[in-house]
């Protein structure tokens, strides 16, 4: 029964997903409640440059997550056989990812963020733990590195072997009820990092948007290379997996594989959205940043990101690339009465 487990388990962890960035979602919508109201040395808080970076920040956290998680859950029938890397890297990464955004955020609400008097009875704490529980269960953060350091040999192998190679991805392929679900693989998404020949979007009219996206990609490309090189010299070792290098090299492989899911949302997003393409690209240097690559700041980028997180947070909308409507109406509405 152990191999139904783990098939199974690449369901569940995948689904996992969603209790992380609902509770990011929550975490954010409470901390802009009282940044967007508070007023602190003759402005508000929220237009402060360092606590807009943060909850910029927060927000740019929950694309990435919101791809990854919808990258996988496609590919439960979409590419079952890639379920195996694709469920440990999203019950690892986006739980990790938001688990920090919203210690960041903690930061912007001070006190308030343990009080349950006076800040939305208290949601931002119960969030926190919430959160927090995500990474346990399911496999706790390091079985999944461990998983996923378990799989880099062969997927670097397979990169070695098979470049130039279409990779093909999750996006707008139709369902399927059959189940080819794999224990190991050694292949997934982050061949479309790799992979000049997967990148075919937006028309000549366009063409701004495809080089600015397109030089993201060739800069992932090569973060991913020097990835490789790393896993072919640590892979001889017996323990890899369980090793502080093999746990290291699961996380930066995931952060490749979430930037890859952002690149394949960008690229299926209406061609010439002025208004997301550039928070997407975005989201692709924020993560190229956490991989220790060197990027200019993007204040275009950051004044669109900040204003359509505000603009969903008014209009009761998920902070989400998709337009969702909170369930409730009237969910900023709520108390946010304040200490004396």
């Amino acid at each position: 029964g152990l191999d139904v487990t783990l098939k199974a388990l690449q369901i569940t962890r995948t689904l996992c997903a969603a209790f992380s960035l609902g509770a990011g979602d929550t975490a954010l919508r409470a901390t802009l409640a009282f940044a967007t109201e508070r007023v602190l040395y003759g402005s508000r808080v929220a237009e402060m440059d360092h606590v807009r970076a943060r909850l910029v920040d927060a927000y740019l956290d929950l694309l990435i997550g919101e791809a990854c998680a919808l990258q996988a859950a496609r590919a439960i029938t979409a590419r079952p056989s890639e379920m195996a890397i694709l469920s440990s890297i999203v019950k690892y990464v986006v739980p990790v990812t938001i688990d920090s955004a919203i210690r960041e955020l903690s930061a912007v609400l001070g006190a308030r963020s343990y009080l349950r008097a006076y800040h939305f009875g208290g949601i931002f704490e119960k969030m926190r733990r919430d959160a927090g529980v995500v990474s346990l269960f399911d496999g706790s953060a390091h079985v999944n590195a461990s998983a996923i350091a378990a799989q880099l040999p062969s997927l670097t192998e397979r990169r070695r072997r098979t470049l130039g190679e279409t990779a093909g991805t999750t996006a707008g392929l139709s369902w399927r009820v059959d189940d080819a679900r794999a224990l190991p693989t050694e292949r997934d998404l982050a061949l479309v990092s790799r992979n000049d020949a997967a990148v075919t979007f937006l028309q000549n009219d366009h063409a701004h948007e495809a080089r600015e996206l397109e030089a993201l990609r060739a800069e992932a490309a090569r973060v991913l290379d020097a990835l490789d090189a790393r896993i072919g010299r640590e892979r001889a070792s017996a323990r890899f997996p369980l090793s502080r290098e093999g746990q290291e090299l699961a996380w930066r492989y995931g952060l490749v594989h979430a930037l890859a899911c952002v690149y394949v949302e960008a690229r299926a997003l209406a061609p010439g959205d002025t208004e997301l393409a550039p928070i997407m690209r975005l989201c692709m240097a924020r993560l190229l940043g956490q991989l220790g690559a060197a990027r200019a700041r993007d204040e275009l980028g950051e004044r669109r990101a900040f204003d359509r997180m505000i603009t969903q947070y008014r209009d009761d909308r998920l902070f989400s690339f998709d337009d969702l409507r909170l369930a409730h109406a009237g969910a900023t509405a709520c108390s946010t009465s304040k200490a004396p």
